[in-house]
């Protein structure tokens, strides 16, 4: 998924870039970011650019508290890995992106320590790789 607009986040400090997902519609970004505070939660969030402001579209808690990478497949699925920062281990979530831009898990399980990307690949995009 290509978008033909670059998006420029300005970042409060209690706002944690973890990781950007451009969408099929140019004026839409997924964005995920790291808690503020230990322990906390990190976010997914659906961001719309309304003029020249980002606006939250929705929100979710659904990646887990590290949310460290998005791979978009098709128009209505996200992949989503929680880095998962002191645990044993990490998170995988498939996320389906309903009509009104929120998300629903769909499915989940756990990975290695620390996953900090996908990438689809294979046959028919069948796969998915994880890195660490």
């Amino acid at each position: 998924m290509r978008t033909a607009h670059g998006l420029a986040l300005a970042l409060s400090a209690s706002f944690r870039l973890a990781t950007a997902a451009p969408c099929s519609e140019s004026s839409l970004l997924y964005v995920t970011s790291y808690p503020s505070n230990y322990p906390g939660n990190g976010k997914l969030l659906t961001l719309k650019l309304n003029q020249s402001k980002l606006q939250t579209i929705a929100e979710s808690d659904s990646c887990g508290p590290y949310p460290s990478w998005l791979t978009p497949v098709g128009d209505d699925i996200l992949y989503c890995v929680n880095e998962a920062w002191g645990g044993d281990h990490g998170d995988l979530a498939a996320l389906k992106i309903n009509a009104d831009l929120s998300f629903t898990k769909l499915s989940g399980g756990q990975t290695v320590v620390g996953p900090v990307s996908t990438i689809v690949y294979g046959d028919g995009g069948r796969g998915l790789a994880i890195a660490d």
